[in-house]
């Protein structure tokens, strides 16, 4: 197995490996009858009228978006990770991914900025809300043992800094007692 160095990479990475994953369960769930839309088309619905989401274009789009969405949220769990440790990364991955999913299903659709709108259907949003939990969890996993060990480590300098910028501040206040004189 290789590892992963680059924080950027690795979240992105892992995000998109898992839309992939998604996209077809998904369609796999549109099949079925179980839900009405799929993620490409909801993604689409920014930039296509409600007529033209089944078109190459619109899907193509799709696809690039959710993707890229996915990837970001991967980033996030990433940095997430990295600035608050491991432990739970499941949950953290969880609700992170949800936020964008409440975001995303429950703040953009309903602005009306989308040629979809809510309420897109109680089985739909069940579904993708379903999707996108399993999907948080698989990016976490992913993150967490696609890293290379040193990804999780600080780096040196910083903590010097922060040693250095503490060590200054207690000098300086030390000597402002000491210049201070009592007044008689």
């Amino acid at each position: 197995m290789f590892n992963i160095k680059d924080k950027v990479l690795l979240g992105a990475l892992s995000g998109a490996l898992v839309a992939t994953a998604f996209n077809l369960l998904d369609y796999i769930s549109i099949t079925l009858k179980v839900n009405k839309w799929h993620i490409w088309q909801i993604a689409s619905s920014l930039y296509f009228p409600k007529g033209d989401l089944n078109t190459v274009p619109a899907l193509a789009l799709g696809a690039i978006t959710h993707t890229t969405l996915m990837a970001f949220a991967g980033i996030i769990i990433c940095y997430v990770l990295y600035y608050t440790g491991r432990d739970f990364y499941l949950v953290k991955g969880i609700l992170i991914l949800l936020f964008f999913w409440i975001g995303l299903f429950g703040g953009v659709l309903s602005l009306g900025v989308t040629s979809l709108q809510q309420p897109l259907g109680i089985s739909t949003n069940i579904a993708h809300i379903f999707g996108h939990f399993g999907a948080s969890v698989i990016i976490s996993y992913l993150i967490v043992k696609l890293a290379d060990p040193k990804v999780w480590s600080k780096p040196v300098n910083t903590v010097k800094i922060q040693k250095n910028i503490e060590t200054n501040y207690v000098k300086t206040v030390a000597e402002k007692h000491k210049k201070k004189k009592p007044t008689e």
